[in-house]
């Protein structure tokens, strides 16, 4: 009996011993680590909460960020590329943050392509895509990264030429439209998943540029995802987007799938009947058969349009009529016609419709102009441009009266439809 007390006793205190032991080694190490040169610099960065803090080797790498920032807003993309390099380098050797090298790869990425060559830029496109997929699986992409890689898909979109609605008509500009947009596709679905919000603007870019090449399949391919998308759609959202549709019905019978293009289109017209809407079928039959080339095609559906107008005594519908016709006439180079179309819309828009801010009568009034530049009628072109300053300053007073009241406009509104609504809402920002 005494013997196991003893040892009990024994236990205890050699318990406690070894406790207190354990206690002062921490102690010990932790005055070491407070006192050793240096250590603010190699201390783990995270705050006592785990979440991740910069130290003083972040901060100057911050710095050598922000130069490169700095020389890129200068427009000096040589100079950023450098930097970027450098900074990148100094990231992958900290090793602590990764979303930090998301962050100067998209930079980089930007940089190269400003310099005019997206191509050379491609290892560095790889490298993040698989970095950034694997950190945002694990939720650890933090908000400066996403940003950033939010930005690179934007500049990919615009280096399309795309988003500027204008369709690529050479082969060499329809491939680098189609590399720089798969490339925004792939930040926006292998990075942020299939329901990123601008994925479906993308993809219909995309599709516009397959229509043009003709490549009936790469166009479906893009065509029958929007339509995955439009089904949770309803009401304005959906008509907005409805022309994809149409699209995507012409596509399947240029492929000789008419049970599946006449599915479309009847699924299009009940939506459009429903909305008491008429004529819309046939204005985007003819928009498709414009974008793939075929003029005489489009001619056949603006009449159907221009019918459907008259019948319903809208002078608004025919004045949109009467610019599809333009648009033809400009296809087919009867520059001449053109202009006669494009007067007639725009001064039935100045009876028929009211100056309510919107860019429509800006867009009108700039395909007249672009009609006569067209015809070598410079100085007409300018002095029609002078003489609607006012009209277009009354109709649109967020703009200054000048006479390049809608120069950059006119560059950006070329095609009225491949231009989303968001784009219009930036535009009116600027």
């Amino acid at each position: 009996m005494k013997a196991r007390s003893l040892f009990k006793k024994l236990i205890r205190v050699s318990g406690v011993f070894a406790y207190s032991l354990s206690l002062a080694a921490v102690c010990a190490c932790t005055a070491v680590c407070f006192y050793s040169p240096g250590a603010a610099v190699y201390a783990d960065p995270h705050d006592i909460m785990g979440r991740w803090a910069p130290d003083e080797r972040w901060t100057k790498w911050q710095e050598d960020f922000d130069r490169g920032y700095n020389a890129y807003k200068r427009k000096d993309y040589v100079l950023a590329q450098k930097i970027y390099l450098k900074t990148l380098e100094k990231a992958k050797s900290y090793g602590d943050n990764p979303s930090k090298c998301v962050e100067v790869l998209a930079k980089l990425i930007c940089a190269i392509i400003d310099q005019g060559d997206a191509k050379k830029a491609e290892p560095y496109f790889q490298e993040i895509l698989t970095l950034a997929s694997n950190l945002n699986k694990k939720n650890a992409l933090d908000e400066l990264a996403a940003i950033s890689l939010e930005d690179l898909a934007n500049t990919y979109q615009e280096h399309s030429g795309v988003s500027k609605g204008e369709s690529p008509q050479t082969l060499s500009a329809q491939l680098k439209a189609r590399y720089a947009l798969q490339h925004a596709i792939d930040i926006q679905t292998k990075v942020f998943g299939e329901t990123h919000p601008k994925q479906m603007e993308t993809r219909t870019q995309y599709a516009s540029v397959c229509i043009v090449q003709k490549d009936w399949n790469g166009a479906r391919e893009q065509l029958e995802k929007i339509h995955k998308y439009m089904r949770a759609m309803r009401g304005k959202a959906w008509i907005h987007s409805s022309r994809w549709l149409i699209y995507l019905g012409c596509v399947y019978d240029k492929l000789g799938r008419k049970a599946d293009a006449a599915k479309i289109f009847a699924e299009i017209k009940q939506q459009y009947d429903e909305a008491e809407m008429t004529g819309e079928i046939e204005k985007y039959r003819g928009n498709f058969c414009c974008l793939s080339g075929d003029y005489d095609g489009a001619e056949v559906w603006y009449r159907k349009q221009m019918a459907d107008a008259q019948k319903d005594k809208s002078k608004y519908k025919e004045l949109f009529a009467y610019r599809n016709f333009g648009y033809v006439s400009e296809g087919k180079g009867r520059f001449a016609e053109a202009e006669k179309y494009f007067r007639k819309a725009y001064e039935l828009a100045k009876v028929h419709m009211k100056p309510d801010g919107s860019h429509k009568f800006i867009e009108l009034a700039s395909e007249v102009e672009r009609s006569m530049r067209n015809q070598h009628k410079n100085k007409e072109a300018d002095q029609f441009r002078a003489k609607e300053a006012a009209f277009l300053q009354y109709a649109n007073p967020r703009f200054k009266s000048t006479t390049r009241l809608y120069q950059e406009e006119f560059e950006v509104l070329k095609d009225i439809d491949s231009i989303s609504n968001k784009s219009r809402k930036d535009l009116h920002k600027k």
